[in-house]
């Protein structure tokens, strides 16, 4: 029996600088060797219907990450985490398989924890947010500035051991917001450590 089915898992250490790519043929991999049967889209080039939502950025860690799936017969949720963590690369371990009953544009807000190796003090970070957040954004062709505020549900932070501990609710769909960006506002030479906890809905609640 064909299934949709959902995972969440968790992407660190070594494996917080594989692409997103990389994060994605890794779990395709790892679907073969446990026999796992994928299912293809239809048309002239076919692919695994595996997506993982709200790609990170290499070097980012994520905690809660999400990657949707669909296999040609039915397999039991319970059994997949140990299974497939198994048999993934170091630092990428499966915490929970089940059938999803919302999609992953149910995620609003992505919940972020940085570190960073700065000398300034908290309020220099809380006072980003007392204006408009003035950001430059870039992609291949182009560069633009643009007010971050809107894309931002809350922000905190606090004196940590060697800097600061940062937390932010930044927009994951589009348009997203890079955390990035506010910390290079913040100190454009600062070592930063970026850790993704998990995700929002719309009004706050857990995803």
């Amino acid at each position: 029996m064909k299934a949709d089915m959902r995972l969440r898992f968790s992407k660190t250490g070594r494996a917080r600088f594989m692409s997103h790519l990389e994060l994605l043929e890794a779990f395709r991999r790892c679907f073969y060797r446990c026999a796992l049967p994928l299912r293809f889209s239809q048309g002239f080039n076919p692919h695994p219907l595996l997506s993982a939502a709200f790609p990170l950025s290499v070097g980012y860690a994520g905690l809660d990450e999400i990657l949707d799936f669909g296999v040609e017969q039915y397999a039991e949720p319970s059994a997949l985490p140990g299974l497939l963590t198994s048999r993934l690369p170091e630092g990428i371990a499966v915490h929970r398989a089940y059938i999803p009953d919302t999609p992953t544009s149910s995620a609003r807000w992505g919940v972020y924890e940085i570190f960073v190796a700065t000398t300034l003090p908290p309020q220099d970070f809380l006072a980003l947010f007392g204006s408009p957040l003035l950001i430059e954004t870039r992609s291949k062709k182009t560069a633009r500035q643009i007010n971050a505020l809107p894309l931002v549900r809350a922000y905190d932070c606090e004196s940590a051991e060697g800097g600061l501990l940062c937390r932010l609710e930044l927009s994951v769909r589009e348009p997203a917001l890079n955390p990035m960006y506010i910390m290079r506002a913040l100190d454009s030479r600062a070592v930063c450590a970026v850790t993704r906890r998990g995700f929002l809905r719309e009004d706050g609640r857990p995803c």
